[in-house]
């Protein structure tokens, strides 16, 4: 804890490393379809587009919280319960299913705080939006409203 605090120019360059797990933690990923053949073999995500890179790390929260929560024999995790604020606000909605593919095929249940212009591409991944409208106005109180995102518009 002392060496985190320290100001000393070997505690700072020692931080860095530690704390950035760019810096000394190392994977191997491979992407195997159904019959288990390899069709990608990934050691980082720097040889990747940015869509490509954005599914590989996705993947890899996804199949780290699976494996922590459910260990290597369970069929589902434990607590399958994912919480996302401010989820996929800067992606694309290609993206953005991609990635609720991904959570959704690990069996994960999500909670997600996401701005209204997702609404239509995330709908068929919940079964309820409750959408809150906020006011900075102290005087003024902050509306619920339940929609149901798989009415017909």
């Amino acid at each position: 804890m002392d060496r985190l605090g320290s100001s000393e120019r070997a505690d700072r360059s020692w931080r860095t490393v530690v704390l950035d797990t760019r810096r000394h933690v190392k994977f191997v990923g491979n992407e195997v379809d159904a019959e288990g053949t390899v069709h990608n073999t990934h050691v980082d995500s720097a040889s990747l587009s940015g869509g490509q890179a954005q599914k590989l790390v996705f993947f890899c929260l996804a199949a780290a919280l699976r494996y922590r929560l459910a260990g290597v024999d369970a069929d589902a995790p434990r607590y399958a319960t994912v919480v996302l604020d401010e989820a996929f606000d800067r992606a694309d909605p290609v993206f953005t299913r991609t990635a609720m593919d991904v959570f959704e095929s690990f069996g994960f249940h999500m909670v997600l705080a996401t701005p209204m212009k997702l609404i239509k591409t995330l709908s068929p991944y919940v079964d309820g939006t409750i959408v809150v409208h906020y006011t900075e106005d102290p005087v003024a109180r902050s509306t619920f409203e339940l929609i149901d995102t798989h009415a017909p518009a």
